[in-house]
């Protein structure tokens, strides 16, 4: 079952995917100045008045259109949607305050995820 899985979402998602300026272990700020500047777009994030807890208020509003959600404390973190053309990606980040959030997780979305995304769905 896992390996069948994997197999779904290596071919679901974009040969884009392994060409992400963004990667495990930047600083979410650098890694969001790189999407960016690799023509990747903010959001559009799912409007969703519960996305962000308690303490992240500032962060989601800041960064609006591309937060998914921000949750927890200690290790906790964000995680931002991104678009360039038909494809969609996540940075998962770590970390209570935007200066030193690292990035965990960068990924281009698979079709699914894309389509729970568009119907606000999408739970990270």
């Amino acid at each position: 079952m896992r390996a069948a899985l994997v197999a779904l979402l290596l071919t679901t998602a974009p040969a884009l995917a392994g060409s992400l300026p963004a990667e495990p272990g930047l600083p979410f700020l650098a890694a969001r100045q790189r999407m960016i500047h690799a023509g990747w777009s903010e959001g559009p994030a799912p409007v969703d008045a519960g996305r962000c807890g308690i303490g992240w208020e500032d962060v989601c509003k800041t960064y609006e259109a591309e937060v998914i959600t921000c949750r927890g404390t200690g290790t906790a973190g964000c995680t931002f949607v991104y678009w360039k053309g038909d494809d969609y990606a996540v940075i998962r980040t770590q970390g209570e305050e935007v200066d030193h959030m690292r990035v965990v997780v960068a990924r281009v979305l698979s079709a699914r995820e894309r389509k729970k995304l568009d119907a606000g769905q999408f739970v990270d």
